[in-house]
């Protein structure tokens, strides 16, 4: 995963800052677009199966639209089980592009409805698009909402369904790219705590940062939302559906016949980004930030927001409040129902906070890098990490990354680290390598989590 692109790009105002539009005759500061595609898998080579009737947002319990199979075979559920058969919502990639305005340079945000993306898999995206775009100079920040009800990226992949997801990626960033037009931005930082929780100890960080490009016509291009509470609404859950036709189709029986895990939904930073969409008219990319030790929906109460029953302090549900999927459920139960409240309401919060936010004035757009080793002590991602000659794949991921043993003490540089070749060697500390191809030197980014090279992006936007 990537470090929340608000946080590196820095454009966080206070929440005090003065409303209201840009000052009047002053000229457009940048250019934006943005765009979005599906990743879910292919049935026919298509996903028509979308318009099939998914669940509507008052369905507690329905696990969605039922799939026999799909073109790429078994597609486990990241974090869920190795195999998928229901869809309960669309699973997307966002893309938000912004320039300034002579369009010298390009950075893209891009945001995936999935587990994680690491390091030498964001690259083949980037790869890709720069294949699309021959000649624009571009960076790509790549991220993913640690949904954990999208297909799997990492430890069970599909390499099919992989290459497919990173052209629809890549595809993504080139549609925004080409939808640039002149926009100015707005920030904002709040706080928001509906729907957290934490295990022991209690260390939440409730801070919401927005970021929204807006044309210069008025109309909303796209919005960037930071937040920090892992999407697992519905983790571990099985709806209660009656799914007796559906696992007579799959040969299941008796307690094999379930839906938990089965399904993929991008539970409620889906809906965040949906609902956004739906009162801007554009699209919406979410990030998460700071998860302290296992922060979460699971143990919040969550209850119906309305006017007799408001947020409140957020935490205690007011008397009266109705418990999202009624009957049957308590107000820390899991549903799916659950997941739309979430999102909605932290949707509202978040265009609340830029509304009341700081138009940027005059910025500029900047970026570098600073790349660095970090040790991998993790023995099981090492091993996860050995190629398998017979497919060329590891246990991790879609495309293999370059291992570096390094000194277990003393400097480590590119002097001191050697390269495995994509061997098994899995000796001392590891690291991992690409190549920036802007500035034809080694580096990384913070897409993997591990004895790393890292690069660390810093983009800001100078005021």
């Amino acid at each position: 995963m990537v470090v929340s692109a608000l946080a590196t790009l820095g454009l966080v105002a206070p929440a005090t800052a003065a409303a209201g539009g840009p000052r009047h005759g002053k000229p457009p500061v940048i250019k934006a677009g943005a765009a979005s595609r599906s990743v879910l898998p292919l049935v026919g080579g298509a996903r028509d199966y979308l318009r099939a009737g998914l669940p509507s947002e008052q369905d507690a319990i329905s696990p969605g639209v039922f799939v026999r199979e799909w073109d790429d075979g078994r597609v486990a559920v990241g974090n869920g089980d190795s195999v998928s058969h229901w869809v309960h919502d669309d699973v997307r990639v966002r893309a938000l592009a912004l320039s300034d305005f002579r369009g010298r340079h390009l950075t893209v945000l891009l945001s995936a409805d999935l587990y994680m993306i690491f390091r030498a898999d964001a690259d083949l995206i980037r790869k890709k698009v720069a294949a699309r775009l021959p000649g624009v100079r571009l960076d790509v920040l790549v991220g993913s909402t640690h949904n954990h009800h999208g297909p799997d990226t990492a430890f069970d992949v599909n390499h099919s369904w992989y290459e497919e997801m990173t052209d629809q990626a890549a595809d993504a960033v080139v549609d925004a790219v080409h939808r640039l037009r002149p926009a100015r931005l707005r920030v904002g930082s709040g706080k928001h705590w509906f729907g957290m929780d934490d295990g022991d100890p209690q260390v939440i960080d409730p801070s919401m940062n927005v970021l929204q490009a807006v044309g210069t016509n008025k109309r909303t291009i796209g919005t960037v939302v930071q937040w920090n509470n892992h999407p697992e609404t519905t983790l571990g859950w099985a709806p209660p559906a009656d799914l007796t036709a559906e696992c007579a189709v799959l040969g299941w029986q008796g307690d094999e016949c379930h839906a938990e895990g089965r399904y993929f939904t991008s539970d409620y930073a889906g809906v965040l980004s949906r609902t956004i969409a739906r009162r801007t008219g554009a699209e919406a990319l979410y990030f998460v930030g700071a998860l302290g030790h296992l922060v979460g929906p699971g143990g919040a109460n969550v209850w119906e927001v309305d006017r007799r029953h408001p947020l409140g302090n957020q935490f205690h549900p007011p008397p009266g409040a109705a418990v999202p999927g009624g009957n049957g459920f308590t107000y820390t139960d899991k549903n799916f129902r659950r997941a739309v409240v979430i999102g909605e309401q932290a949707a509202a919060a978040a265009l609340k906070i830029v509304e009341h936010g700081e138009w940027l004035r005059d910025a500029g757009i900047t970026l570098r890098r600073q790349p660095f080793y970090s040790r991998l002590s993790n023995i099981g991602f090492r091993v996860l990490l050995v190629v398998d000659p017979e497919t060329g794949f590891t246990q991790l991921g879609h495309v293999p990354p370059v291992a570096y043993n390094c000194p277990a003490t003393g400097p480590t540089t590119d002097a001191t680290c050697r390269s495995d070749a994509l061997g098994s060697d899995v000796g001392p500390p590891c690291v991992y390598h690409y190549t920036d191809t802007r500035n034809a030197r080694r580096g990384a980014t913070l897409d993997r989590p591990a004895h790393l090279r890292l690069g660390g992006m810093v983009t800001g936007v100078r005021p």
